[in-house]
C-alpha cells in the first residue's frame, strides 16, 4: 500500500495546478486516497490470483527432497502412454497391417490409401516428420489424415455403443 500511496503523491506533484483554488495538501491527500482505494479495489477483485499463485511447471518441486525433479516431473509420468500412444500405439497381438484391416472390417471404416498408410506408420511408431518423409507429402497432409482417422474412429466407437448397433 505504501507504494501506491507514493504513486498517488507523485501524481499529485505531477498534476497539481498552482493557479487553482485548491491547496496542495488537500489535493495530494485526495490523490493518495484515490490511489489507495483503487489498489484495494483491485486487490479485492482477485482477478490475478490464479496467475500470482500458480506454480511453474519448470520450478523445482518444493515438497519433495529430490531437488532435481520439477513439478512437471512429479505430476506427469513421462513413462505413461499419451492419448496418441493409446490410440495409435503398437498393438499387443497383431501387426499394424492386421490391426488396420481389422478396424476396417469390424468398425466399418472406409479409409483412403493415405489414411491407411498413415495409420500403419503411426502404429509402427513413426513420427509425423518420418511419415512425411516416407510418404513424400507435407506435414499438414499427415496431420489432416490423422485428424480424419480420429474423427472416423470416434464415430465408429459411438456407433458401436448404440444399443442396436450391428458392426460389420
Amino acid at each position: 500500500l505504501m507504494q501506491h500511496a507514493w504513486i498517488g503523491f507523485w501524481e499529485a506533484v505531477r498534476d497539481y495546478d498552482a493557479c487553482g483554488k485548491v491547496p496542495f495538501l488537500a489535493f495530494a491527500k485526495m490523490c493518495v486516497m484515490r490511489e489507495i482505494q483503487v489498489a484495494l479495489k483491485m486487490a479485492r477483485r482477485q482477478k490475478h490470483v490464479p496467475h500470482l499463485t500458480a506454480l511453474s511447471l519448470d520450478a523445482e518441486c518444493p515438497w519433495i527432497e529430490d531437488a532435481e525433479r520439477t513439478v512437471l516431473d512429479v505430476f506427469v509420468d513421462r513413462a505413461a502412454p499419451s492419448v496418441d500412444d493409446m490410440v495409435f500405439g503398437p498393438p499387443q497381438s497383431a501387426g499394424p497391417e492386421e490391426l488396420v484391416a481389422w478396424a476396417e472390417r469390424h468398425w466399418g471404416l472406409r479409409l483412403t490409401e493415405l489414411e491407411r498408410a498413415v495409420w500403419r506408420l503411426r502404429l509402427e511408431g513413426h513420427s509425423y516428420a518420418e511419415i512425411q518423409r516416407i510418404l513424400q507429402c507435407g506435414y499438414k497432409t499427415v496431420d489432416n489424415a490423422v485428424q480424419r482417422l480420429r474423427k472416423k474412429a470416434r464415430k465408429a466407437i459411438a456407433r458401436s455403443r448404440e444399443p442396436n448397433a450391428v458392426l460389420a
